[in-house]
């Protein structure tokens, strides 16, 4: 997928890197999702590679090791307006996935027809159900004292045939969620896709392989903006879009895909304003030799690297968390943020997700509410956040994924990002995990006490990312 376009889509643009980045001596890699020109409302696939700083990594060792006290970061490090909030998708935790006029969509398609591709045979048809408990999920960013919620909405519940007539019920739904979280003084910012494409466009004329979608993305994001916009303000246009389109399309496709054109890529060049960061893990690059049968993956389009957790002293370049492909590097989040500042003119950036998971049968962490791993990487993360602001890059806000344990797509429920645990065998019940209760400490520090800079002023017009 070349380009996905919606011509009337005009505000501030925002570009999100999810990044797994590493060290080896001189390359660092990231893979990029970009949204182009802000007055054209164009939004395209983009790759960065870009030098490491030369200063070297400080190791944090095999394994987990808790933080010393005054290493812990504190709220006042950063201003006052700087955002701390967490993020969801509306497949992985809304359920309800045919009730009250919802269409299918493509993810609801796939794990009816095809179970054995989630590794737990589950599916979203009820997940966190946050379709009918949304209010207790507010309450727990509340209690979290967090002030931005970062979700997105289903394009099959407001257009149940992908366009056409608009569902009323699925918009009450998220005027009731928009409300309840103004209501409690939390800023709601809205993914318009995440990857949950309905069915019917799929079936119709094969979804994002045909540039109809362009349109009908148009009309759904129109229909946000319509019934939602006079309440949120800071839209993002496609969620990870580099990874719908290399682990699917260009692994099934590869060169087949339709070309990327001149005329894209200069709509594309100097055209973002505002940037959003996804960051999970790190990798090291590693030179290999040319091979003709190389495909591209994820992590790499060039034939003559590989990325690999293993450097060339033998050592991985962080310890393994709960899930097989999260390492943690918080450093790597230092070098992307300053390599955003050095080489792309230093825009305003938002880190849209970070976290880990937990997974069932971690013999560290028997106890699902004392996810002591996950407050350490994300105490540590924030602390890399704060480094990078205190040598001069621009960054407004940090996101943890996710809000609450959810369907985490192919892994199903058994990989457990969320602050909050969600019991199956209770109701879906919501509990706080220690990570969430350190947040409602670490959020507590009285807004006067807090110092204010104005190039971390909160943004009050509209924007859209990727």
């Amino acid at each position: 997928m070349a380009l996905l376009a919606a011509a009337t889509l005009n505000p501030t643009t925002h570009l999100s890197l999810r990044s797994r980045a590493g060290r080896n001596s001189e390359n660092l890699w990231l893979r990029s999702a970009a949204s182009s020109q802000k007055s054209k409302g164009r939004f395209c696939n983009l790759t960065i590679r870009a030098g490491t700083p030369s200063k070297p990594a400080e190791p944090i060792g095999p394994v987990f090791t808790k933080l010393k006290p005054w290493q812990i970061p504190k709220r006042d490090w950063f201003d006052k307006d700087f955002l701390f909030g967490a993020s969801t998708s509306a497949y992985q935790i809304e359920g309800a996935w045919n009730e009250d006029g919802k269409g299918p969509s493509t993810w609801d398609h796939f794990c009816h027809t095809y179970p054995e591709r989630i590794s737990d045979m589950t599916n979203g048809d009820v997940a966190a159900n946050s379709y009918h408990l949304y209010e207790e999920d507010v309450k727990a960013l509340k209690d979290m004292g967090m002030k931005v919620y970062r979700f997105s909405i289903s394009w099959s519940r407001i257009l149940p045939d992908g366009t056409g007539k608009v569902n009323q019920a699925g918009i009450d739904y998220y005027n009731k969620l928009i409300n309840s979280l103004i209501d409690n003084d939390i800023v709601p910012y809205v993914t318009i896709w995440h990857w949950d494409t309905p069915q019917a466009l799929e079936d119709k004329y094969g979804g994002f392989l045909n540039r109809q979608i362009v349109d009908d993305y148009k009309q759904f994001a129109e229909v946000c903006f319509k019934n939602f916009g006079d309440r949120v303000k800071n839209w993002f246009t496609f969620n990870e879009p580099h990874t719908y389109c290399c682990f699917s399309m260009r692994s099934l496709i590869g060169d087949r895909l339709p070309m990327f054109t001149k005329e894209e890529q200069e709509k594309l060049a100097s055209s973002c304003d505002i940037m959003g960061l996804n960051y999970y893990t790190s990798r090291f690059s590693k030179h290999v030799d040319m091979s003709p049968d190389f495909t591209p993956t994820l992590n790499t389009d060039d034939a003559y690297a590989s990325s690999e957790t293993t450097g060339s002293d033998g050592n991985d370049i962080g310890p393994i968390t709960g899930t097989y492909w999260i390492y943690m590097y918080p450093k790597g989040l230092t070098d992307l943020l300053l390599i955003m500042k050095e080489k792309y003119g230093n825009p305003p950036v938002f880190i849209t997700e970070n976290g880990i998971a937990d997974v069932e049968g971690d013999e560290s962490m028997p106890d699902p509410l004392d996810d002591w791993k996950r407050l350490d990487y994300l105490q540590r993360h924030i602390s890399a956040v704060k480094d990078a602001i205190d040598q001069g890059a621009d960054v407004r806000g940090h996101f943890t994924w996710g809000l609450i344990d959810n369907f985490e797509w192919s892994l199903g429920y058994s990989s457990r990002f969320g602050l909050v645990y969600i019991d199956k065998n209770d109701g879906n019940k919501r509990k706080l995990k220690k990570s969430a209760k350190w947040f409602s400490k670490f959020n507590s520090v009285p807004k006067p006490l807090l110092k204010t800079t104005n190039n971390n002023a909160t943004m009050t017009a509209a924007s859209v990312s990727v």
